[in-house]
């Protein structure tokens, strides 16, 4: 418990601990139980994917020019910071589904 407090009186005191604290590598996972398998799988997404998505998928459609894809590029232009927000969060289960009890899916963030 003191090397916990004395790590939070760290971080605190020096800012740049924090924000290097958002550097470290994040993930997005789906983890499947299905009844008739008996292993679980389970599917990894780095983080840093995600938040690269917005800004290149935006950058093709400027390339391409066409016109009916202007509200789309606008929309992952407002995107494009997002992905910090998830860096932010501990890791938790966004989303955990039962159905039936045959299926479960577990997608969270760690």
């Amino acid at each position: 418990m003191g090397s916990t407090v004395a790590r939070a009186d760290a971080v605190n005191r020096f800012p740049v601990w924090q924000s290097l604290l958002l550097l470290r590598p994040r993930f997005l996972y789906l983890r499947a139980e299905i009844k008739e398998i008996p292993l679980p799988v389970l599917l990894v997404f780095p983080l840093s994917l995600l938040e690269l998505a917005p800004p290149v998928a935006s950058w093709i459609l400027r390339r391409q020019g066409r016109p009916q894809t202007e509200p789309l590029r606008l929309l992952l232009q407002g995107l494009r910071r997002q992905g910090w927000a998830l860096r932010k969060l501990p890791p938790l289960a966004l989303l955990e589904v039962e159905v039936r009890g045959q299926i479960r899916l577990k997608m969270g963030l760690w």
